[in-house]
């Protein structure tokens, strides 16, 4: 997640993935950012993605967080997904920590 090809990795996944998910959809817009995250083991990183869709002649925005935690051999990933608006941000905050925590345990 870290790496210099991760988000044009992400993006051209995505650019075949999402079409194909929703039938008749077009992609019109993607773009990828850092999202902060509360730092846990050796890393912690996190990417937004926000996509818009126009499906049956109306704009859809979907929004995706994919999280990366890590400490030794241990990778955490985590994705929170939404429709019109980002997930939750204090219930991805909660369960992201919840995640951290146990990975700081392990």
């Amino acid at each position: 997640m870290a790496g210099p090809t991760y988000v044009p990795c992400v993006e051209r996944g995505l650019r075949k993935f999402l079409p194909k998910q929703v039938p008749d959809a077009s992609l019109q817009s993607l773009a990828t950012k850092p999202l902060r995250v509360a730092n846990y083991g050796e890393f912690s990183m996190g990417w937004r993605t926000t996509a818009t869709l126009v499906v049956q002649g109306q704009s859809v925005t979907v929004y995706l967080d994919n999280i990366g935690l890590g400490k030794g051999r241990i990778e955490l990933t985590a994705t929170f997904s939404n429709v019109g608006q980002p997930f939750e941000p204090a219930l991805r905050r909660a369960l992201v920590d919840a995640l951290g925590n146990r990975l700081e345990a392990g």
